[in-house]
């Protein structure tokens, strides 16, 4: 498993990363941004993005978001997760969800995404961007029926 901390908009090539996260992981490589923390865990293919509190999805944390998932991803066709706890996302801007729309049209076929802890601005959101984009978006209200989601298209979540 990696991970990918958020905390400032600087790379750490390598190195110990102290966080909640991390400590329960290990040590890994990581992205640091302000808003958001990632794992990706590339035996199950499955990614683990969490935002801190009132967080306002925008181009730049988008950006730093899909980088980074598009390097883990591939291109190799090989079918994906991205579990998204959105407890803490409060508003997406149009260009971060113009961000994950690109990165998404490329993988309609292997990209599934469930978010759960959704408030209804959130929900309303992810259900337009999944008509919009045509990629396989749930949003659920909890982290299990989540995973059960994930595990049922093949995911190991």
């Amino acid at each position: 498993m990696r991970y990918v901390g958020l905390y400032l908009p600087t790379r750490v090539s390598t190195g110990r990363v102290s966080s909640r996260l991390s400590e329960a992981v290990g040590a890994m490589d990581a992205v640091r941004h302000e808003q958001a923390e990632m794992t990706w865990d590339s035996d199950s293919r499955l990614a683990f993005l969490t935002f801190a509190h009132d967080t306002r999805g925008t181009r730049e944390l988008g950006a730093t978001l899909v980088s980074e998932l598009r390097g883990d991803v591939g291109t190799g066709g090989d079918a994906f997760g991205l579990l998204v706890d959105a407890a803490n996302l409060v508003a997406v801007d149009a260009e971060f969800r113009a961000v994950w729309g690109s990165f998404f049209r490329d993988h309609r076929q292997d990209g599934y995404v469930a978010l759960f802890n959704v408030s209804p601005v959130i929900r309303v959101a992810t259900e337009m961007f999944a008509l919009g984009i045509r990629v396989q978006v749930r949003p659920f209200a909890v982290e299990a029926d989540a995973r059960a989601w994930l595990r049922s298209v093949g995911i190991g979540a």
